[in-house]
């Protein structure tokens, strides 16, 4: 009775096994890459200095984060949006990074060829049924890849806000990075619709109370 709750008709035992243990291992992976350079570019925890995780968000706790601030959001936005595509890329559109790392791009833009290498590692992982949303999220043209885009941008500048204020300063002075300047970097990201902006507009204000010398 338990194996039937466990997988559909017809799958064998040995691929539940297999995929379980896919799953299991990409969630590791998750955890395993904190976000931001250090150098060369790109860090996971096992080669980070030590005591420097602390001054990081894991990969799994940024993705983890952007369904709630989604479904937070989306009633305010009087817009035709599919929901459900927006939180499914939300769920996939970093999983490149998993095999790739992060690059700190409040500070520098990705190359293209750090472009090309996670888009390459994403399709690479992902079931093809998810192919057309990754290049969706990609390509940024509809609403719901938008309103992805937005809340990806929203999610670490929550952050700055949760975070106590001397870790966050800490890692600001860690990463060699003005808080200010990197929030009102990412507002263009929420222009596409007035209540983000306007949402946005409030968080950036917030962030220069908090860290304004």
């Amino acid at each position: 009775m338990v194996r039937t709750l466990f997988y559909s008709e017809g799958m064998k035992t040995n691929k539940i096994s297999t995929e379980l243990s896919n799953l299991l291992d990409l969630l590791i992976r998750y955890s395993n890459v904190y976000r931001g350079p250090y150098a060369p570019s790109r860090v996971t925890q096992t080669t980070a200095p030590p005591g420097s995780k602390i001054l990081r968000e894991s990969l799994i706790d940024h993705i983890g984060a952007l369904p709630v601030i989604a479904t937070f959001l989306y009633p305010y936005l009087n817009e035709n949006i599919d929901i459900g595509k927006v939180l499914t890329m939300l769920a996939v559109h970093d999983i490149g990074e998993t095999k790739v790392g992060d690059v700190l791009t409040v500070k520098r833009n990705k190359t293209t060829k750090e472009i090309k290498n996670e888009d390459e590692a994403a399709l690479h992982q992902l079931n093809k049924n998810y192919h057309p949303l990754y290049k969706e999220f990609n390509n940024n043209n509809s609403n719901e890849a938008k309103f992805a885009h937005s809340v990806d941008k929203i999610s670490p500048n929550l952050y700055e806000l949760i975070v106590e204020k001397e870790l966050a300063q800490k890692r600001h002075a860690y990463f060699g990075f003005d808080i200010i300047k990197a929030v009102k970097k990412d507002r263009d990201k929420m222009e596409w619709n007035t209540f983000l902006l306007s949402f946005y507009d409030e968080l950036i204000s917030l962030i220069e109370k908090r860290f304004e010398a």
